[in-house]
């Protein structure tokens, strides 16, 4: 009878270290998909902080050579004023 329940024992020993490393597992399978699914977040992010960077780097680009463009206008025409009234 002890040699039976000892084997219970035993077995259930076995039982708990192995769903016990189950468990462990499972929760490092869930930790690293946490982290994958941080990164892919963060890389997301970084990707549209980009796009928007690039979009208003062009619009401000695009402002600046516009506005560029009319001052240059306007000191050529000051310029032609000055000419023509001496």
């Amino acid at each position: 009878m002890q040699g039976s329940y000892n084997e219970i024992v035993k077995s259930n020993k076995n039982f708990i270290g192995m769903m016990d490393n189950f468990n462990n597992e499972a929760q490092r399978k869930e930790n690293e998909m946490r982290r994958a699914s941080e990164m892919s977040r963060r890389i997301t992010i970084t990707r549209r902080v980009s796009k928007l960077s690039i979009a208003s780097s062009i619009i401000v680009s695009s402002f600046i050579i516009k506005n560029c463009k009319r001052i240059i206008i306007y000191m050529l025409f000051l310029s032609n004023k000055n000419i023509d009234s001496q």
